[in-house]
């Protein structure tokens, strides 16, 4: 069981290769080799885990997406199309990849091509969704082209916190096309999850979060993600003030509670309360290996090595001006490993970012036989 855990994220990645190949051993070992290292190069065989922003289209307006700062400078009405994905796939060969980013990925016609493929070639694939679109066509097609992750972005459990959150008066069809997709889809073949943005709307909503999760048995299939700020607007990131109000109310109902699962609910849901109250001080100086192992392409071809780093400053290249790989390893992706290398103080977005791969540095040190940047 130790192994197991250890080894987990490469168990997940594999999770869809019944009969793993030793290009993707190597093409995961070699990923993880470069980024233990910590050298400005990263795998020539490129990344393990592949984001497409399938299309930057979307039927809501959620108050705390990026969406709000980029329509500001662009039009967000693009797709990829099937041509360019497939050729994204098979030169990149990912062993993960997610399909999506600003957008819905529904409002792409073109998903099912998409995922019929990855399929095909084995590839472990994650597409979130808000559901709004998920009526019986699409449930048929998804049933018969089933992603490996299918996570429904769900940020409000009663229709006054959903509306608030995504601008959409549409919090009782996406209940009822969840529950209808879950009737019909084989949740042995596709993990199924919730994901849920912590942020000041939201904030004491625990209780019936818990109760309708445990009413699906997805317990174990939640994500509580406290919200990044991206200056969108400040109501959107909890004053102090109320993020205390509510570490005291839930610490209080954890007091009471006589139930195993539920008070260790209610406990995780309080450490993101109080890790997005430490979010405001945070000068997060731990290893972060995502630009060596994985990549985000946007809708309009722009290669940043994070989804969270959507400045245009972070913009590697263009998959329709240069080939993927020649972005990979490039000037500017080389120049952005080394100042992350060196600290993440010289990008500041990192710096109060709370991802931290110190552990897995320590898990996976002994393929470069101990040697790391990482733990100067």
């Amino acid at each position: 069981m130790e192994l197991k855990r250890r080894l987990q994220d490469l168990l997940l990645i594999f999770g869809n290769n019944q009969f793993t190949s030793l290009f993707k051993i190597k093409k995961a070992f070699s990923a993880l080799f470069y980024s233990i290292l910590g050298a400005p190069l990263a795998s020539k065989d490129g990344p393990i885990r592949l984001q497409i922003e399938i299309t930057d289209r979307c039927n809501f307006d959620c108050i705390m997406c990026d969406r709000h700062n980029l329509q500001k400078i662009r039009t967000l009405n693009n797709i990829i199309s099937y041509k360019t994905f497939k050729r994204l796939v098979e030169n990149i060969n990912p062993l993960y990849l997610t399909l999506n980013g600003l957008g819905e990925p529904l409002l792409n016609t073109e998903i099912y091509k998409f995922l019929e493929l990855c399929n095909r070639k084995k590839i472990t694939t994650s597409m979130p969704t808000n559901m709004s679109l998920m009526n019986d066509i699409n449930i048929k097609k998804l049933v018969e082209s089933p992603p490996t992750i299918l996570t429904f972005s769900l940020h409000g459990t009663n229709p006054l916190s959903f509306e608030e959150i995504t601008m959409s008066s549409t919090f009782h069809r996406c209940l009822e096309n969840f529950e209808k997709l879950l009737a019909k889809i084989n949740r042995k073949k596709t993990i199924i999850r919730i994901l849920c943005c912590l942020q000041s709307k939201n904030l004491e909503e625990y209780e019936p979060m818990f109760n309708y999760l445990k009413k699906w048995k997805l317990l174990d299939s939640f994500r509580l993600e406290p919200v990044f700020d991206f200056g969108v607007d400040s109501g959107i990131v909890p004053t102090d003030k109320k993020l205390k109000k509510a570490i005291a109310k839930i610490s209080k109902d954890i007091d009471s509670i006589r139930e195993t699962q539920k008070e260790v609910f209610f406990i995780n849901w309080r450490e993101k309360l109080i890790e997005l109250l430490n979010r405001k001080t945070l000068k997060n100086e731990t290893p972060c290996l995502t630009p060596w192992i994985s990549t985000y392409i946007t809708a309009t071809g722009k290669v940043l090595p994070c989804c969270y780093l959507t400045s245009e400053k972070y913009v590697m290249g263009n998959i329709y001006k240069n080939s993927f790989h020649e972005i990979w390893n490039g000037k500017k992706y080389r120049e952005f490993r080394s100042l992350l290398i060196d600290s993440r103080e010289n990008i500041p977005e990192c710096y109060s970012c709370f991802w931290n791969d110190y552990d897995r540095v320590l898990r996976y040190r002994l393929i470069t036989l101990g040697q790391t940047r990482w733990l100067h």
